[in-house]
């Protein structure tokens, strides 16, 4: 009887560590790969990507010009990409351009945190909502919040959203002037507008609070 419960004890808790494991960034699935979509994250390095300081806006009337901020740092925790708290502003920027593509990736923040991911952001300067598709992740902004784009198009999901604290799953597409956002498998952005043909793809360090992303590939049209 001893041996049994002993037995049945090291299941339980084996059962117990497996299912505690962290969650791995997963990549694109078999039916993804047959589609065309590679990974952009591997899970494990930073491979592919580069932290990127922000370039500080023009002052302001009489105010002195706004100060640099270092390159924010980030790390590979697991399997996921986090924006080191405290270490910097700007964004994490693709080592290579795309054009026409379509992006999928999985995002957690926290009620703090004020991101977004920059689609077809210049190579060099500033990367804002003027010059890239700039697809925000903060619930309660006013104005754009998580699934619009920024200067571009508001959510067409009604009510306020509910993203913080959890895993959630963007869909991006952006072909010719044409842009189309899913979140969460429901879309909100369908619209046209002016940015560069052709960009890097760029994760926002937030100011404040915990971003990370995960499971993070693209397949270009």
């Amino acid at each position: 009887m001893t041996k049994s419960i002993t037995f049945l004890t090291v299941l339980a808790i084996s059962a117990g560590l497996v299912a505690a494991a962290p969650p791995q960034s997963a990549g694109p699935s078999p039916a993804e790969q047959k589609e065309g979509f590679k990974p952009l994250f591997d899970g494990k390095t930073l491979t592919g990507w580069t932290s990127r300081a922000a370039v500080p806006g023009p002052a302001r009337g009489n105010a002195p010009a706004p100060a640099a901020r270092p390159a924010a740092k980030w790390a590979v925790e697991n399997g996921e990409l986090v924006a080191v708290k405290g270490s910097g502003g700007g964004h994490l920027v693709t080592s290579q351009p795309y054009g026409d593509f379509t992006l999928r990736l999985d995002f957690w923040a926290d009620p703090e945190a004020n991101s977004g991911i920059f689609l077809r952001s210049p190579e060099t300067g500033a990367i804002n909502s003027n010059v890239a598709y700039e697809v925000n992740i903060f619930d309660p902004h006013e104005q754009w919040p998580t699934g619009s784009v920024n200067n571009v198009q508001k959510t067409s999901a009604k009510g306020t959203p509910n993203t913080a604290g959890k895993w959630n799953t963007y869909e991006m597409t952006a072909q010719g002037d044409h842009l189309i956002i899913v979140l969460n498998g429901q879309k909100t952005v369908d619209a046209n507008a002016k940015r560069l043909p052709r960009g890097l793809i760029a994760l926002q360090a937030p100011a404040m609070g915990t971003v990370k992303f995960r499971n993070i590939r693209v397949k270009t049209l």
